[in-house]
Protein backbone atom coordinates (compact mmCIF):
# COMPACT_ATOMS: atom_id res chain seq x y z
CA UNK A 1 0.00 0.00 0.00
CA UNK A 2 1.08 3.33 -0.64
CA UNK A 3 0.29 6.74 1.42
CA UNK A 4 0.49 10.29 0.38
CA UNK A 5 0.45 12.09 3.73
CA UNK A 6 -1.08 15.88 3.08
CA UNK A 7 -0.78 19.60 4.59
CA UNK A 8 -4.11 21.63 3.46
CA UNK A 9 -2.46 24.81 3.93
CA UNK A 10 0.02 25.38 1.28
CA UNK A 11 -0.69 22.21 -0.73
CA UNK A 12 -4.62 22.62 -1.31
CA UNK A 13 -5.41 26.57 0.04
CA UNK A 14 -2.38 29.00 -1.43
CA UNK A 15 -1.68 32.35 -0.75
CA UNK A 16 -3.35 33.74 -3.56
CA UNK A 17 -5.85 30.42 -4.37
CA UNK A 18 -8.33 30.05 -2.07
CA UNK A 19 -11.36 29.62 -3.66
CA UNK A 20 -12.73 26.43 -3.65
CA UNK A 21 -12.38 26.91 -7.61
CA UNK A 22 -8.56 27.33 -6.68
CA UNK A 23 -8.97 24.65 -4.10
CA UNK A 24 -10.43 22.18 -6.46
CA UNK A 25 -7.56 22.51 -9.14
CA UNK A 26 -4.68 20.89 -6.89
CA UNK A 27 -7.15 18.18 -5.35
CA UNK A 28 -7.84 17.18 -9.39
CA UNK A 29 -3.80 16.61 -9.32
CA UNK A 30 -3.47 15.21 -6.21
CA UNK A 31 -6.45 12.26 -7.52
CA UNK A 32 -4.57 12.05 -10.74
CA UNK A 33 -1.72 10.94 -8.33
CA UNK A 34 -4.25 8.66 -6.35
CA UNK A 35 -5.47 7.26 -9.94
CA UNK A 36 -1.99 6.58 -11.44
CA UNK A 37 -0.35 4.62 -8.38
CA UNK A 38 -1.58 1.07 -9.62
CA UNK A 39 -2.68 -0.23 -6.55
CA UNK A 40 -3.94 0.48 -3.39
CA UNK A 41 -3.40 3.72 -1.88
CA UNK A 42 -4.24 5.92 1.32
CA UNK A 43 -4.64 9.82 1.83
CA UNK A 44 -3.66 10.67 5.33
CA UNK A 45 -4.40 13.95 6.62
CA UNK A 46 -1.71 15.75 8.58
CA UNK A 47 -2.88 19.11 8.70
CA UNK A 48 -3.96 21.22 11.49
CA UNK A 49 -7.38 20.45 10.43
CA UNK A 50 -7.13 17.07 11.06
CA UNK A 51 -8.79 17.17 14.32
CA UNK A 52 -12.21 18.36 13.25
CA UNK A 53 -12.64 15.69 10.60
CA UNK A 54 -13.68 12.10 11.23
CA UNK A 55 -12.68 10.80 8.38
CA UNK A 56 -14.36 7.49 8.47
CA UNK A 57 -17.98 10.27 7.33
CA UNK A 58 -15.45 11.60 5.50
CA UNK A 59 -17.52 14.74 7.63
CA UNK A 60 -16.41 17.99 9.08
CA UNK A 61 -17.94 20.52 11.61
CA UNK A 62 -16.01 23.50 9.57
CA UNK A 63 -18.38 23.94 6.49
CA UNK A 64 -15.30 25.11 4.80
CA UNK A 65 -13.19 21.97 5.36
CA UNK A 66 -16.26 19.65 4.29
CA UNK A 67 -16.36 21.41 1.05
CA UNK A 68 -12.60 20.38 0.24
CA UNK A 69 -13.62 16.89 1.66
CA UNK A 70 -16.68 17.13 -0.85
CA UNK A 71 -13.72 17.52 -3.36
CA UNK A 72 -11.93 14.34 -2.24
CA UNK A 73 -15.22 12.92 -2.83
CA UNK A 74 -16.25 14.55 -6.64
CA UNK A 75 -12.41 13.30 -7.24
CA UNK A 76 -13.14 9.75 -6.10
CA UNK A 77 -10.13 9.85 -3.42
CA UNK A 78 -11.21 7.30 -1.04
CA UNK A 79 -9.34 5.36 1.83
CA UNK A 80 -9.19 9.12 3.82
CA UNK A 81 -7.12 8.72 7.09
CA UNK A 82 -5.32 11.34 9.27
CA UNK A 83 -2.15 10.93 12.03
CA UNK A 84 -2.90 10.25 15.56
CA UNK A 85 -2.54 13.78 17.66
CA UNK A 86 -0.25 13.23 20.17
CA UNK A 87 1.90 15.16 23.15
CA UNK A 88 4.76 14.95 24.18
CA UNK A 89 5.30 15.20 28.42
CA UNK A 90 8.25 17.73 28.44
CA UNK A 91 8.10 17.88 32.41
CA UNK A 92 5.37 17.05 35.32
CA UNK A 93 3.04 20.06 33.94
CA UNK A 94 4.34 20.76 30.53
CA UNK A 95 3.04 19.03 26.69
CA UNK A 96 3.93 20.19 23.50
CA UNK A 97 2.11 19.15 20.19
CA UNK A 98 4.56 16.18 18.32
CA UNK A 99 6.26 17.29 15.60
CA UNK A 100 4.86 16.42 12.13
CA UNK A 101 7.73 13.67 11.87
CA UNK A 102 6.91 12.16 14.90
CA UNK A 103 3.00 12.16 13.89
CA UNK A 104 3.94 10.54 10.32
CA UNK A 105 5.92 8.02 11.58
CA UNK A 106 3.94 6.83 14.49
CA UNK A 107 1.40 6.28 11.76
CA UNK A 108 4.11 4.55 9.95
CA UNK A 109 4.48 2.15 12.82
CA UNK A 110 0.87 1.78 13.50
CA UNK A 111 0.04 0.55 9.50
CA UNK A 112 3.03 -1.79 8.49
CA UNK A 113 0.49 -2.20 5.56
CA UNK A 114 2.05 0.90 4.06
CA UNK A 115 5.33 0.21 2.02
CA UNK A 116 6.11 3.42 -0.15
CA UNK A 117 4.83 6.98 0.94
CA UNK A 118 5.24 11.07 -0.04
CA UNK A 119 4.48 13.64 2.13
CA UNK A 120 3.19 16.99 0.19
CA UNK A 121 3.70 20.04 2.89
CA UNK A 122 4.76 23.39 2.08
CA UNK A 123 6.10 24.24 4.94
CA UNK A 124 8.59 21.91 6.66
CA UNK A 125 8.41 24.08 10.23
CA UNK A 126 11.68 25.20 10.97
CA UNK A 127 11.71 26.36 14.64
CA UNK A 128 14.82 27.68 16.41
CA UNK A 129 16.85 25.98 13.53
CA UNK A 130 15.17 22.62 13.98
CA UNK A 131 12.77 21.18 11.05
CA UNK A 132 9.67 19.34 12.08
CA UNK A 133 10.32 17.32 9.09
CA UNK A 134 13.92 16.06 8.92
CA UNK A 135 13.59 12.67 9.44
CA UNK A 136 11.16 12.22 6.87
CA UNK A 137 12.95 14.41 4.18
CA UNK A 138 13.58 11.79 1.49
CA UNK A 139 9.82 11.87 1.52
CA UNK A 140 8.76 15.67 1.61
CA UNK A 141 7.88 17.02 -1.83
CA UNK A 142 7.78 20.98 -0.80
CA UNK A 143 5.00 23.07 -2.22
CA UNK A 144 5.06 26.76 -2.51
CA UNK A 145 2.53 28.69 -0.74
CA UNK A 146 3.36 32.01 -2.21
CA UNK A 147 4.54 32.12 -5.65
CA UNK A 148 4.65 34.73 -8.55
CA UNK A 149 4.67 32.17 -11.40
CA UNK A 150 1.15 30.94 -10.05
CA UNK A 151 2.65 27.54 -9.14
CA UNK A 152 2.03 27.20 -5.61
CA UNK A 153 0.23 24.35 -3.88
CA UNK A 154 -0.29 21.24 -5.46
CA UNK A 155 0.57 21.47 -9.23
CA UNK A 156 0.74 19.25 -12.15
CA UNK A 157 4.66 19.56 -11.93
CA UNK A 158 4.73 17.73 -8.49
CA UNK A 159 3.34 14.62 -10.06
CA UNK A 160 6.41 12.95 -11.58
CA UNK A 161 8.02 13.45 -8.52
CA UNK A 162 5.42 11.96 -6.15
CA UNK A 163 5.32 9.21 -8.66
CA UNK A 164 8.94 8.24 -8.52
CA UNK A 165 9.13 8.46 -4.68
CA UNK A 166 6.19 6.19 -4.24
CA UNK A 167 7.72 3.38 -6.94
CA UNK A 168 10.84 3.29 -4.72
CA UNK A 169 9.59 0.72 -2.58
CA UNK A 170 10.33 -0.52 1.06
CA UNK A 171 13.50 0.20 0.82
CA UNK A 172 13.20 4.14 1.26
CA UNK A 173 11.44 3.33 4.37
CA UNK A 174 13.13 4.55 7.47
CA UNK A 175 11.71 4.77 10.66
CA UNK A 176 13.65 6.57 13.46
CA UNK A 177 11.68 5.56 16.71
Amino acid sequence: MKAIFIDFYGTLITAHGKSMEDIEKHIAVLADICHSCDCDYKVVIEAAAKTIINTKTLKSRSPFIQSILDLFKKYNIEHIDKTPCVSKKLSSCSYVDMWKEDEILLYLKRHSEIEEYCIFDDDDGHYRGVSDLDKVRDHLIKMDYVSDDQEEGLCPKHKEEALKILNLGSQRIKLHL
